[in-house]
Formats: structure tokens, C-alpha cells, sequence
């Protein structure tokens, strides 16, 4: 499922996570960088010579009952 969807210059980056637990990210519909993640990742990667990190973090919401 796509997440999100944003550009860098002339780019489209895409983070996309499964039900698994599986984060990939994609820059111009090609793989960059795939990682299991329950709590969230960094997904390192080039692009035009530079260095990106695209970091995801999980947000629970607990709820207390009492």
C-alpha cells in the first residue's frame, strides 16, 4: 500500500508498506531500498550523487479503559 508520494527535483519518491511489515521505497518506479519494520526504519539511497534518508516511524495509540 502506498503511504506516501513526494518529489526531489525532478523525481517521484514513493514509500509504500505492507501488511507484513515490509517499507519499500521507490524513486522513479524503481526499488531503492526495501526493509521489514515494525517500528519503523531509515531507508538510505542516491539519488543525482546525493545521500537521502527517508526515516518511518510507527505511531500506536494506546487507550486506557479504566
Amino acid at each position: 500500500m502506498k503511504y506516501g508520494e513526494f518529489s526531489i527535483e525532478s523525481h517521484k519518491v514513493e514509500f509504500h508498506n505492507s501488511v507484513w511489515g515490509v517499507e519499500t521505497v521507490f524513486v522513479d518506479n524503481h526499488k531503492v531500498s526495501e526493509k521489514l519494520s515494525i517500528t519503523g526504519a531509515e531507508h538510505e539511497f542516491q539519488l543525482d550523487s546525493k545521500a537521502f534518508t527517508l526515516k518511518s516511524e510507527a505511531n500506536f495509540a494506546l487507550k486506557n479503559n479504566i
